[in-house]
């Protein structure tokens, strides 16, 4: 008989989602992108099933190259682990009027000058920081 696809079954989840759990690992052990939690989480991410229970997120794309997918998980992870998200990259007079606690002021002004930014006090507008020159 014909496959087609109302005749062909995958083979089942679980036996899909094993095999991928260790070729992910085995892959990172030979290539040591990611430590233990972050590939925890990767997998979380990429193994879990679509609402109808048929495939895996990372089943849907048509390319999956697993190294290249490592690596940029493991750059985006360093650059979100890299500074505080609740500090913004430019100046905000507003946002630095708001900050209630003098210590967040201080971290978000010390923050702006680890990027490059020069402050300059004025008495009509006080203290103001620009932006690096490029």
């Amino acid at each position: 008989m014909k496959q087609t696809a109302l005749t062909f079954k995958p083979k089942p989840i679980d036996g899909r989602k094993e095999s991928f759990i260790k070729a992910i690992k085995s892959i990172n052990l030979d290539h040591q992108i990611l430590d233990e939690t972050q590939i925890e989480l990767f997998i979380l991410h990429w193994a879990a099933v679509n609402p109808g229970g048929l495939k895996m997120h990372w089943e849907k794309f048509k390319t999956w190259e697993p190294v290249a997918r490592l690596r940029t998980w493991e750059i985006k992870t360093r650059t979100k682990n890299k500074r505080d998200p609740n500090l913004r990259d430019y100046w905000d007079p507003q946002f630095d009027k708001r900050l209630a606690d003098p210590q967040l002021q201080m971290e978000y002004r010390k923050h702006l000058l680890s990027l490059g930014f020069t402050s300059s006090y004025s008495p009509g507008s006080g203290q103001t920081y620009k932006p690096p020159r490029k």
